[in-house]
């Protein structure tokens, strides 16, 4: 049980601690307090008339063993500390830091994402707390690509990346592509002179806690009925991997894929991005000028 959970427990049983509820403080003295076990400590701290108190190294500590009956045995209070210092709050900062060490060891980058889903680190949430950003914390252990992964610029790299590829596709089909904007919030699509419109979704890489690739699916509502030509971008979200066409994304809700994720089968993959007008105009007229809709998996 947590601390928080004891208190609670102990509260709700009416059980009080010296005529007064239970509080976080109290538990953690009582669990922390090495007197259950039958041991007296002297000279933790010393202080001066008129001074202030100075906290006495442990290794100086008078210890007595056995100075008065023990409530709990040793091998019960070492356990007990054990499974306390394991909780985040009791951590020292250098053991949070070790943690995220050795997660980005094994990952190569830092997250939020990666670190909520890792067992080998506290929540992002805990380095908040403890070092007041994910940002500091990084810079704590040398680690550099703090605005690089931020949900911000992630964001801003992915609308870099594809308005660059809407460049691409223009150069590449010269004067039989048209940007289509109708209005100045929306998105802009791409329309082939005498052939379909269609939208540009790009998806992101992510990294679960296992050290695998996902890509994040998340389709803009209003263009879930065109064409779409979905993007995948590489681990590190520099460029793009590989194209697929799809005839329409009928669900609009987010998703993960993986690398060769089935629901990757009701779309074609591009070899080049050359043909993706052949592909587009194909899956148009397969189905009577009307976009097929592929199926949910």
């Amino acid at each position: 049980m947590s601390i928080r959970q004891i208190v609670s427990e102990l509260n709700g049983r009416g059980i009080k601690f010296c005529r007064r509820p239970w509080t976080f403080a109290c538990v953690s003295d009582v669990l922390k307090n090495p007197k259950y076990t039958g041991l007296n400590v002297w000279g933790r701290t010393t202080q001066k008339l008129g001074g202030s108190r100075v906290r006495v190294p442990e290794p100086q500590w008078v210890r007595v063993q056995a100075a008065h009956e023990a409530l709990v045995d040793e091998k019960t209070f070492a356990a007990a500390s054990a499974a306390l210092h394991s909780r985040t709050w009791f951590r020292s900062d250098e053991e949070l830091l070790d943690g995220l060490r050795r997660l980005l060891a094994t990952t190569g980058r830092l997250s939020q994402t990666i670190i909520n889903n890792s067992r080998k680190a506290p929540s992002a949430t805990a380095y908040r707390h403890r070092f007041g950003s994910l940002s500091r914390s990084y810079e704590l252990i040398g680690y550099c690509g703090t605005k690089k992964f931020s949900p911000a610029a992630l964001r801003r790299r992915m609308q870099r990346l594809r308005n660059a590829l809407l460049v691409e596709l223009l150069e590449l089909f010269a004067e039989n592509l048209t940007i289509l904007q109708n209005h100045r919030n929306n998105r802009p699509n791409l329309e082939f002179r005498n052939g379909p419109r269609f939208c540009v979704l790009a998806c992101h890489s992510d990294t679960t806690a296992l050290g695998g690739i996902r890509w994040v699916v998340q389709p803009v509502s209003t263009e879930c009925h065109l064409i779409t030509l979905l993007c995948r971008c590489n681990a590190e979200n520099t460029s793009f991997k590989d194209f697929y066409v799809f005839p329409n994304i009928e669900d609009p809700g987010r998703r993960r894929i993986k690398e060769n994720d089935s629901w990757l089968m009701a779309g074609k993959r591009l070899k080049h991005l050359a043909e993706l007008r052949d592909v587009a105009s194909l899956m148009v007229k397969n189905e009577g000028g009307r976009p097929l809709a592929p199926s949910r998996q």
